[in-house]
């Protein structure tokens, strides 16, 4: 269901051109506890979306894998782990009540759970990430990871058809495909009803198919308009979740379709290689000659993307003419140089941590303002991406569809090349962790103003204000605190490298080797 916040927390008040509220009561569970009634805000955007008001599920299941994930996609927790929570921490009852805001899942001992309480728990897994796609993310998602995200759905016929000649509004309905269409292109109208209806149907419909019949009656008799949930299912043959045929095949079949000259083996990257995804576009030829790796690129991801343009991001993807030429093999100076665009990815996308954005006040502090934060939107997808005005995708953090395209079995997956020459990896395991942590110096500045156009004129001080990772100089670097240095590198293999990490400051923001920050002018 929607959030109740006052404020619309994915875009500033500017951007916001037609605001739709209704308020809805929500229905009483089966264990007579009500869910408080809250009032709805649908907020039309210059882009035509409809963004909720409210806040966002922090948790949830990463699609085809047993791991729950925060909104980094950074690793909790596993599944098998996980019970959902209301907004006071108390575990939900398995009933057929739908989600809510403030719901989130935590780890817990679930040993003494029975299958289908076990099963609404995972139902909940499931839909959080999919109820923040139509509320919350409309934006910034594409219709790839919507088939992604419903996979669950898709495997058992739920919600396959979409119906808009009912009589009146109540008689409509919408399937999966129908209702991204109408979440995407809203055309302007009030789409809060259709969205909760096809949320909490397909939400109970899941229910139905991974329970018991004995908990698919108690669904039937506790439901508040006395329908048969189970029987508007259409459900044939219910699909447990032990029978779905297991969600990573969908995934991987969805995210890749590759055409390269190397076998799957990171070692092959190392040497001379050509990728070509005719899915996504990508394009990308390697030759390493006479010490020198040259990159050829036309900077298209071989994976999904969000929407680009979007609330945050007003730039469009398009293909570009991209060459680099880097040192095949690292000098390492133990000199940290500062770096915008630090290294390349293995599918010619290029790493760009840092902004153009910044605040200053008018005390005369200038604070630069961090990619991945959640004071300012800039349009960041779900692979910590976006596109500057160019059209030049490029990353501010680790994309795990970046990591699942070139991951083997191990631990380390080489993902990238620096601009000095030494190799760039992710841990799946978050072993290498960064040195930086949160400053705990109070931060100065009044009558501060943000450089984003959109903020139109509104000002605000920073004067004593809690560093929390809006803004670079928000971080300190704490030597031998972690394994990385203030590059976020190491020694791996006996070899100097850089690891990309979940944390600040997730993609290395100087290099200890020798380098030239333009070194062909194509860049």
């Amino acid at each position: 269901m929607c959030g109740n916040s006052a404020e619309n927390t994915t875009e500033s008040e500017d951007t916001i051109s037609t605001t739709v509220q209704e308020t809805t009561n929500v229905v009483e569970s089966s264990v007579t506890q009500m869910k408080p009634t809250s009032n709805y805000s649908c907020n039309i955007i210059p882009l035509g979306f409809c963004i909720f008001t409210g806040i966002p599920h922090q948790t949830g299941l990463k699609p085809g894998t047993n791991e729950i994930i925060n909104r980094q996609i950074e690793f909790l927790f596993l599944l098998e782990e996980a019970v959902a929570v209301d907004s006071s921490g108390k575990i939900l009852e398995a009933t057929g009540t739908p989600a809510f805001e403030g719901d989130e899942l935590i780890q817990s001992d679930t040993s003494s759970l029975t299958d289908d309480e076990r099963a609404f728990h995972h139902v909940m897994a499931i839909m959080f990430p999919i109820r923040n796609a139509l509320m919350y993310d409309t934006g910034g998602f594409s219709a790839s990871y919507w088939e992604i995200l419903t996979y669950e759905l898709a495997i058992r016929g739920i919600k396959d058809t979409t119906f808009t000649e009912g009589k009146t509004p109540k008689d409509n309905y919408y399937g999966r495909e129908g209702i991204y269409d109408l979440a995407r292109n809203p055309g302007g109208k009030d789409i809060h009803h259709d969205i909760m209806k096809f949320l909490e149907e397909s939400g109970l419909y899941l229910l139905c198919h991974v329970t018991s019949d004995e908990f698919n009656e108690m669904l039937k008799e506790t439901h508040p308009e006395n329908h048969d949930p189970c029987k508007d299912a259409g459900i044939k043959n219910k699909v447990s979740f032990n029978e779905a045929t297991i969600t990573t095949t969908a995934l991987e079949t969805t995210t890749t379709s590759v055409d390269q000259n190397v076998i799957d083996s990171p070692k092959n990257y190392l040497s001379d290689y050509v990728l070509n995804d005719g899915t996504y576009g990508t394009k990308v030829t390697v030759i390493v000659s006479n010490g020198i790796r040259n990159i050829v690129s036309n900077s298209l991801p071989n994976h999904p993307t969000g929407n680009f343009p979007n609330a945050g991001n007003p730039n469009t993807i398009s293909e570009q003419s991209k060459v680099w030429d880097f040192p095949a093999i690292g000098t390492y100076t133990g000199v940290a140089s500062n770096v915008r665009e630090p290294g390349i990815a293995l599918n010619g996308v290029k790493f760009e941590p840092g902004t153009a954005e910044t605040v200053t006040c008018d005390s005369g502090e200038v604070y630069r303002v961090e990619g991945l934060q959640n004071e300012f939107v800039l349009g960041m997808d779900f692979n910590n991406a976006h596109v500057q005005p160019s059209g030049e995708y490029h990353y501010h953090g680790i994309s795990q569809l970046l990591v699942e395209a070139f991951e083997d079995d191990s631990d380390l997956v080489l993902i990238g090349f620096a601009k000095d020459g030494f190799l760039i990896y992710y841990s799946k395991s978050n072993s290498y962790k960064s040195s930086y942590k949160l400053s705990n110096d109070l931060r100065t500045g009044i009558q501060c103003k943000i450089s984003l156009n959109r903020s139109g004129s509104n000002t605000f001080n920073l004067e004593g204000t809690v560093p929390d990772g809006t803004y670079t100089s928000d971080w300190i670097f704490i030597p031998n605190s972690e394994l990385l240095d203030e590059c976020n590198g190491t020694i791996i293999d006996d070899e100097y490298a850089y690891v990309v990490t979940d944390s600040f400051p997730f993609i290395p923001r100087c290099l200890m080797g020798e380098f030239s920050e333009n070194r062909n002018p194509n860049r």
